[in-house]
């Protein structure tokens, strides 16, 4: 059986990315978007899974977050600080979703870097 619904924000997308898809410090809003997408289509199909993305990656959603994030809306770009690392990122975002969630954003994320 399949709990409320779960609200998660672009800072969790955002965190997400930077963990699973990509070892660079800064990411396009292009592959976040296309990773957004399979990851609601991955939610979508799955019967233990009740969450939406919520919000947009762009510098008005990501305020709150500046402290792990430089968002680039000119460059179409997230750019990860330079003091903050992944395991940073792990301990704000991904242990704070529920297990299901975070790992959904592993398995879309690997499926979709061998899809490139």
């Amino acid at each position: 059986m399949i709990g409320m619904t779960k609200f998660i924000g672009p800072e969790y997308l955002v965190a997400s990315a930077f963990v699973y898809l990509t070892k660079e410090r800064f990411i396009t809003f292009d592959n976040i978007y296309k990773y957004s997408y399979e990851v609601q289509k991955y939610w979508s199909n799955s019967e233990d899974i009740d969450a939406i993305l919520t919000g947009r990656v762009n510098e008005d959603d990501l305020e709150n977050f500046k402290d792990y994030y430089t968002v680039n809306d000119e460059a179409s770009i997230v750019v990860l600080n330079s003091d903050v690392s992944i395991r940073d990122l792990e301990m704000r975002f991904i242990f704070n979703m529920p297990l299901n969630i975070s790992e959904s954003f592993r398995i879309v994320a690997k499926n979709f870097i061998s899809n490139l």
